[in-house]
């Protein structure tokens, strides 16, 4: 009999792999798992590389490459497995980097994703602004901090970095101006008006400074200028354009004096100006009340002063006031004092007056002109008329006179008789009379004498007959001497 003998089964054939791929994500690529695994088994990848490992996860693929994988038991192998691979990660869009541009003194900041890429979806926290061409992100609000991610509809970006648009620089306002007009007395000025002390001020042409208040200095007259305000940043625009006038036109204090004092005639003054002189010029002498083009003031008032101030009607600007003019009082007639008497042989009236220098007329009763100096001689009695006049001033005298010999009597007869009783020197106007016996002894005198002498001695004593000298002081300084004989007869 045969040896005994068996036929065996088949031997067992490991089951075909079967793969699990599972599709990559943003943090991972894609990975592949035998999901029959045998840790029995040993599998075969083709291409060579991989392993698998517990649970079946396969490990050393390599991305994208296609493989096979069979399960082999050591006495027979697995049909090959379906093709599998492994997809690469999913591509994450890089962080949107962001450039902010400061704001200027025309335009707010701008903010910018310098590695935009259109392709891609930008999701801004908060909500509202857009990216457009070339990463420009509009839409923001100014001083809003933003964070922005990108995603390419499968990935998103990690948050950007915090970004913000700040506002516009402040831009000063425009300076403005107010000018005032010249004066009298000033120049005009002008005066930045929304002055900011904060701010710095700069002119065009350059000169001008501006301080407290906003005033300006330091312009030259009938010059242009413009002003910037500047805040160390920002500056304005330029101001209209501005300048100062000149000072307008006063006149100089006028000259001018007293051309006709007031007479007993014309009792009133006359004061003409003689500088300045202009036909826009008009002169006041009553303090500015009234003005009058011409310069000659006529018809003022004695024993008054006055000033006179000029304007000039083209700036409304008047002077100083002149220096004070006195208009002098109506002089008073004069006065006149009259004497009359001998002298020598002829008999004289002379006139005088009480102050100033005057000029004599003398006329007699028929208005005959006898004379023009202060002293007439006149011949015969009757009623003369003297007019003497002093600075056109005139007064009138009349004097009636009786006219006496002008002669010293040679002798005096004391004896009652009334003829030669008296030593009569009447109208001589004698200031003094003094007699003398032979021996020379005084035995008369009296001042102021007429008609006294009667003979006697001042005492009253009668004298003898004889021959007597006399001396006798006139009033113009002339003495007279001589003999006079007294005869005593019984």
């Amino acid at each position: 009999v045969s040896a005994s003998f068996t036929n065996l089964a088949t031997l067992a054939v490991p089951s075909q792999s079967t793969i699990s791929t599972t599709a990559p994500t943003c943090s991972s690529d894609g990975i592949s798992t035998i999901t029959n695994y045998n840790g029995a088994l040993i599998y075969t990848f083709t291409p060579v590389g991989p392993t698998a490992g517990a649970g079946g996860l396969i490990s050393g693929m390599t991305v994208g490459t296609s493989y096979t994988v069979t399960a082999s038991n050591g006495s027979c192998s697995s049909v090959a497995s379906a093709s599998f691979s492994n997809l690469a990660m999913l591509v994450t869009p890089a962080v949107p980097t962001i450039t902010t541009t400061a704001p200027t003194c025309v335009a707010a900041g701008t903010s910018t994703i310098t590695n935009y890429n259109a392709a891609n979806t930008y999701t801004f926290t908060p909500a509202g602004p857009t990216a457009g061409a070339g990463g420009v992100i509009s839409g923001m609000t100014i001083g809003t901090s933003y964070t922005v991610t990108s995603g390419n509809g499968s990935c998103t970006s990690v948050v950007s970095a915090s970004f913000t648009n700040l506002a516009t620089l402040a831009v000063p306002s425009q300076p403005t101006i107010s000018t005032t007009a010249p004066t009298c007395s000033s120049d005009g000025i002008s005066t930045i008006t929304n002055y900011n002390g904060a701010l710095i001020y700069t002119f065009t042409p350059a000169g001008p400074t501006v301080g407290a208040g906003g005033l300006i200095s330091g312009m030259v007259v009938g010059t242009s200028y413009t002003v910037t305000a500047t805040n160390g940043s920002c500056s304005s625009v330029a101001s209209a354009s501005f300048s100062n006038l000149l000072m307008l036109s006063t006149p100089t204090v006028v000259t001018a004096g007293v051309t006709f004092q007031p007479t007993c005639t014309t009792p009133t003054g006359i004061i003409v100006v003689t500088a300045p002189l202009g036909g826009t010029l008009e002169y006041s002498i009553d303090n500015g009340i009234t003005y009058q083009s011409g310069t000659t003031f006529s018809g003022l008032l004695p024993n008054t002063s006055y000033i006179i101030v000029v304007r000039d009607i083209s700036s409304g600007c008047t002077s100083l006031a002149s220096a004070a003019m006195n208009i002098n009082s109506v002089p008073s007639s004069p006065i006149i004092s009259t004497v009359s008497g001998c002298n020598g042989a002829r008999f004289e009236i002379t006139a005088s007056v009480d102050s100033g220098i005057a000029t004599y007329e003398w006329y007699d009763s028929s208005l005959n002109l006898l004379g023009t100096s202060s002293t007439i001689v006149i011949s015969q009695s009757g009623t003369y008329e003297v007019r003497a006049t002093v600075d056109s001033c005139t007064t009138i005298e009349f004097v009636t006179v009786q006219v006496l010999p002008c002669t010293i009597p040679k002798g005096v007869s004391p004896n009652n008789d009334g003829d030669n009783d008296i030593w009569d020197l009447s109208g001589l106007n004698v200031e003094r009379a003094q007699i003398f016996n032979r021996y020379g002894v005084e035995v008369y005198s009296k001042d102021n004498y007429v008609n006294n002498w009667d003979g006697k001695t001042n005492s009253g004593e009668e004298l003898p007959t004889a021959t007597y000298y006399y001396v006798l002081s006139l009033p113009n300084g002339e003495v007279k001497t001589g003999w006079v004989y007294l005869i005593r007869m019984n």
